[in-house]
């Protein structure tokens, strides 16, 4: 394994049978579920079960959309929890941080904004696919109405 790949930031999802019906939006968003784990090198951050992918796309897209130097951090909360900031991208004066809140360990790994911004557009684009060729509809019709 090359150094890069030990502190490569990745975010991973096998798809599980859905939560419920998928009819409206906000089963859409919520529904779609998939064992999900937030990955740096080769330790798991985070892992859940039945976590709704497709609400977290949805934001992390959204995200996207601000990307400049200037972007907040991103901080993810499901509509499903009571727990604020369930994954977070933090920057801080080394670069960007990823944390959880239920790591199952803290992890000091710095990235670039390039870095992060990569490993979001690629789970972007896999549940893009995923649920486009699963169950027949794309994330873009999820998209915030602004």
């Amino acid at each position: 394994m090359e150094a890069t790949e030990l502190n490569e930031l990745s975010l991973q999802f096998q798809l599980t049978t859905p939560d419920g019906p998928l009819e409206t939006y906000w089963n859409r968003l919520l529904n779609v579920v998939a064992d999900f784990q937030l990955v740096v090198g080769r330790r798991m951050i985070f892992s859940e079960e039945e976590f709704p992918i497709v609400e977290l796309a949805v934001q992390l897209d959204a995200w996207l959309e601000r990307l400049s130097d200037e972007t907040p951090e991103f901080v993810y909360t499901s509509s499903e929890s009571q727990i604020p900031g369930l994954i977070r991208f933090s920057p801080g004066s080394e670069g960007w941080h990823v944390s959880a809140a239920f790591a199952e360990f803290a992890d000091a790994t710095s990235f670039n904004l390039s870095e992060v911004a990569t490993a979001v557009r690629s789970y972007v684009a896999a549940v893009d696919e995923t649920v486009s060729s699963e169950y027949g509809f794309r994330l873009r019709e999820l998209a915030p109405r602004r």
